[in-house]
Order: structure tokens, then sequence, then C-alpha cells
């Protein structure tokens, strides 16, 4: 009752005002003559959100508010890019309250641009009013926005040939650059050969003359000699950077070929032309080709691309000088899926003198192998190693070399690119001392030697170490080098006893306590251990990384440290004599609830100890 009251007096106002209105109107009419006007009622529109003429970084819902309640709203609109051309057409649709429209575009519009939307007459309507023809205005900042500074050889020019471009930005794209095949066309638009890419920024050592680790190398199949024009189009969102998130807009690459005046060599049948899909070489290899060593137990070869399948993985015959087999040799990855390879000998080689064997062709294929197709991919664009023979010659008279001090599996100079993940600082807390914090510098930067900061101990101590870790899905490791022998050694098997990884939070479904814990184990979950070493300084090695125990850092291709976001520190621990205060002393077992570690860190029950001494509810104790 009382909505039908507020109702008609609602209708009352109403009523009155639009007599008064038209009394007004009457009085200031010039003539009583006039016909009522014929006029067809608009529909106005107050407001658009996005505004009109706003500069937006994508467009994807765009909010539109009338004068007047709505009873329709699904009439067409039309986006068109600056040139005129249609981008987007649709309807609009119904908005959240009674007077407005919303436009969803889906996917959203991010290709940076100048945009024109028109909303049609009569789109929208509030009974007998309707919408005339409106037209707003937008700049779209986009995402499509990642282009590189310059592009060598410049794009547009003329080259005697042509067989890779370098595109360099100021930021670099690893990981993020599509493997996709590109097409290389001539001026009749005929496929003549293609193209793949790869980012720089791994190829410390094997880049190509003048290229930078911000480069992305568009890699042609084979090299263009031939007198003509050549197109290579990358599409859009091909190469992406993490921070600001982009991608590059489309980029069309014309070159002109000027050839050269040597004739091609008349084709002997005996010799026919090499395969051109047998140029997946490799860029370099540890020990190099011809080098001397006092020993060889395996090679490792470093290919510009993944590789995605060895069709021959063992059997290789490394030969002497004489030709003779001295052993054999397999092929295998480092880490599946990547570039690495390694040739691990049966035997090692420690006698004087010079040995090779060799990979024949078609042993080793690139990432773009089709294995689904008859002929191996090969028509898609998939590359394979030439035949090629490998030599090293063994002096034993030579001092091996010695081993990198704490070495890590990346440039130490490499920056993490995770845009949500970093390690702000790590925390010490020895005995019922107080909590030590070493800080990291702010950056990204993935390796830190923070050795001229310290944490101090005693001998004996329970140690409690906590990550200060911005991010989840990530695991801590602790390494102390006990042995001070420069390296940190460690287990790829779950059993870590005897090495210098002493806590972690995750590895291979357990913690260092040798209880059972999930994947998702927070890296700021603290890692506790007892350390019972000799008083001195050691270095000690804090590792956020994603389940490897390695304390180099996981370079899997699908894992890699950078990418994940981890981050290595080291930092100097400083172990001082047992704290007389601890003390050792003999407990009583029976009837209590004990927590019992060994001095390594592990966890035991109270039914199998044995004599010695033991961390007990955190108390050094001697049991007889």
């Amino acid at each position: 009752m009382k909505k039908t009251l507020l109702s008609l007096l609602a209708l009352l106002v109403c009523g009155l005002t639009a007599s008064a209105l038209s009394a007004k109107n009457v009085w200031m009419s010039p003539s009583y003559d006039e016909e009522p006007s014929s006029e067809t009622a608009v529909l106005t529109l107050v407001s658009s959100n996005p505004a009109d003429s706003a500069k937006v970084n994508w467009l994807d819902n765009l909010h539109l508010t009338f004068d007047q309640e709505l009873t329709r709203c699904d009439g067409t609109y039309t986006l068109t890019n600056a040139e005129g051309k249609v981008i987007r057409t649709g309807n609009l649709q119904a908005g959240t309250t009674m007077t407005e429209a919303n436009i969803i575009f889906s996917p959203r519009m991010e290709s940076a641009g100048q945009y024109t939307l028109t909303i049609a007459a009569g789109a929208v309507a509030a009974g007998d009013a309707t919408n005339e023809e409106i037209v707003l205005h937008y700049n779209v900042i986009g995402r499509n926005t990642f282009l590189p500074l310059t592009i060598t050889p410049e794009n547009g020019t003329e080259v005697e040939s042509l067989d890779h471009i370098f595109l360099t930005f100021a930021q670099n794209a690893v990981n993020n650059v599509s493997t996709d095949v590109l097409n290389v066309t001539n001026a009749e638009g005929e496929v003549v050969a293609t193209a793949t890419m790869y980012d720089n920024y791994y190829k410390a050592t094997d880049r190509l003359p003048g290229s930078t680790e911000n480069d992305v190398v568009v890699q042609l199949s084979q090299t263009l000699t031939e007198a003509g024009t050549y197109t290579i189009v990358i599409p859009e969102n091909k190469i992406t950077q993490y921070s600001p998130s982009t991608y590059n807009p489309e980029i069309t690459l014309t070159y002109t070929v000027t050839g050269t005046d040597t004739p091609e060599p008349p084709v002997d049948p005996e010799d026919p032309k090499e395969d051109p899909y047998a140029t997946f070489a490799y860029s370099n290899a540890t020990p190099a080709d011809g080098d001397t060593l006092n020993r060889v137990d395996a090679i490792t070869f470093n290919f510009p691309d993944i590789v995605s399948a060895i069709t021959k993985k063992q059997g290789f015959n490394v030969l002497n000088a004489n030709g003779e087999t001295v052993t054999t040799g397999s092929l295998d990855w480092v880490n599946y899926p990547g570039a690495l390879l390694t040739f691990t000998l049966a035997n090692p080689i420690t006698t004087a003198g010079t040995y090779s064997f060799t990979i024949d062709e078609k042993i080793i294929w690139n990432s773009l192998l089709d294995i689904m197709a008859e002929d191996l991919g090969v028509s898609n664009g998939a590359r394979y190693n030439p035949a090629f023979t490998f030599t090293f010659t063994i002096d034993e008279t030579l001092q091996p070399a010695e081993p990198e001090e704490y070495p890590i599996n990346f440039n130490k100079e490499a920056y993490q690119h995770h845009s949500s993940r970093v390690l702000n600082s790590v925390t010490l807390q020895a005995g019922s001392g107080e909590a030590q914090t070493v800080t990291l510098d702010g950056t990204k930067k993935a390796y830190q030697d923070l050795t001229d900061q310290s944490f101090t101990i005693h001998s004996g101590d329970a140690v409690t170490v906590q990550a200060n870790y911005s991010g989840d899905w990530m695991h801590t490791y602790v390494y102390v080098d006990l042995g001070n022998d420069k390296q940190f050694s460690f287990n790829e098997a779950a059993d870590q006893t005897g090495t210098d990884l002493i806590g972690y939070t995750y590895y291979l479904g357990n913690n260092n306590e040798g209880n059972t814990v999930a994947e998702s184990v927070a890296p700021t979950t603290p890692i506790h251990f007892t350390l019972d070493t000799a008083p001195g300084d050691y270095r000690m090695r804090i590792k956020v990384d994603w389940s490897n125990a390695d304390p180099g850092g996981n370079v899997a291709s699908g894992n890699h440290i950078l990418n994940n976001g981890g981050h290595i520190v080291d930092i100097t621990l400083h172990v001082l004599e047992p704290n007389p205060s601890d003390g050792i002393t003999a407990p009583t077992l029976q009837g209590q609830t004990k927590i019992i570690h060994t001095l390594d860190g592990r966890q035991v029950k109270t039914q199998n100890l044995q004599k010695g001494i033991y961390i007990i509810n955190g108390q050094k104790v001697l049991v007889k």
C-alpha cells in the first residue's frame, strides 16, 4: 500500500511539473497558431567509461550511461582503426543499471593505435526515444609495443646475401620467443626458405659476431644469395617481455639481395649438394674440439636450440690414431628437454694419444621436429645435425684444471625475470640467541655474493634459517661448505647425508628433517638443523629454487631458476666453540615426548637410539 501511494504521489508531481512547463511554454510562445511539434524524442548519451578521447591500455568493457531508463539496447556498433579499416563489429548489451548499456570486446583490443567507435542511430531506446549516431575516439597504448630499437641489417636495405637478422631490444626476451617457423617469400609471394627465432640471452660464448644479449636472432634455414626481394613477416605476439608485460606488433622485414657474380659450380653426381636441413650444428663444446687434456670422461655439446630427439643414443666408437676402437660412447641430454647434450665415454681415457669419434648425420634434431610426420618433420622446417668428427688429445703430464670456486650454473651478472617473486632477506637464529638478518640489495640480481656479511653460531647449536621471499611455489635450500674445499657437495638422490646440503623445505617429497611435505610448501617455511662442526669460518649458501638440490641452480629449460624467480646468495658463517651453557647431560627418556635429531639434522625415534650425542628438544645430550 505504501509503495502504491508513493507511485501515485510521483505521478502527481510529474503531472504538475509537466503542466507548469506547458503553461510556461504557452506564455512564452509568440503565436497561439503553431502546429504541435512532430520531432522524435532523442535519447542522449550522458557519459562513457572510458570517456571519449581517453588514452587506455586496452579496450575491454565500455560502459555507456544515458539520460533515460532504457527499454532496448541491442543495436550495433563498429570499431575502426586510424586507416578507417573495420576492426570489430557487434551489438550492445544491457548494463548493470536501467540507464546503462555495455559494449564488451572479447578478446579485448590490445593493439596500440587510434580507434573510432561508432554506435548506430537507434541502437538503444527508452520508449519512443532513441539515440542519434554516437561517435567516440580512443587512443589504445596497447601491449603490442615491444619493438626492437635497431634491426641489423637495417630493414628495407640492400644486402649481398642474407642468412640471419638481429632484432635488438631494450630488454631481453629470454625464453619468450616463439619457435614457430616463419616463411621467407620472394617478390612473387613464393616461399623460398624458412626462418626460426631464438633469444641470445644464454649464449654468452656462442653468439653470432656483432650480436648482444638483448638480441632476438632470426635465423634463415639457408643463405639467400640469389638476387631478388625477400620478405619475412613476424606475426604479433611472437616476442614478449616479462615486465611490463608487452609483446611485438606484426613486424615485416624486407630486404633486396643483390647476389654475387660467382656462378654456381656444376653439380657432381658423385657429390650431390649439401642437404639444406643438415644445418643443426653444435655451437660449442666442453672440452672444445682439438683440446689437449690429461683425462676425458665426457664431452658436453651446446646446441643453438632445444634438442627434441636423438635417433641413436649408444654405441658410438671412440678411435685412437690407428683407427682402433678403444671404448664406446653414448649420447644423452644433460636435462631433458634442453639444448645441452653429453657424450659419455664407457671408460675414461687417460693414456697419451689422439682420439676421435664421429656423430653421423640425422642423429640430433632441433625443436621443430614433427615426430608424427613421415618425413620426420623436415617439410615443416625441422633441422638435424650434419655428420661431424670430434677429436681430443691426452697428455698424461698435464695437471687437471682447477675447478671453479663455488660455481653457479648461469651468468653471475644475470637478473631473474619473474614479475612477482624476489628474495628480500635471510634470517638465522642459533640456540637461544637473537635473530640475525642479512638483507639483499633490493634488485632481482639472481646471484649475490654477500660474504662480507655474516651469521654467527656456536658449534652444536640448533639453528633455524628462514627466507624472507615474496611469492609462492618455490623451495629454499641451505648449504655450508663444511670441508672448506670451495665446492658445495650434494646428491641427486634423496639422501643428503654427508653432503653440504644441510637444510631444505622440499626435495623429492621431504624436508631435511625427513618429514613428508607437499610441493606447495612455502619457501618462507623455517628450516631447522643442528650444525656440529669445528670452529672457524665457512661459506653458507641460501638458494631459492624449484625442486632442485644443485647448489648452482636449476637450469632445465622448463624450470630455469631465472625464469622461476629464484635467487642464490652466499654469506659467511662464523662458527664459535660450543656454548658452555648448552651442557651435555644424560636424559631420562621414559614417559616423555622427545623430539630427537642426530648431529647432522636427521630426526630419529626414541626406540632407535644408540649410544652417542643427540639434540633432544633443542638440547645437546649424551645417551649412554
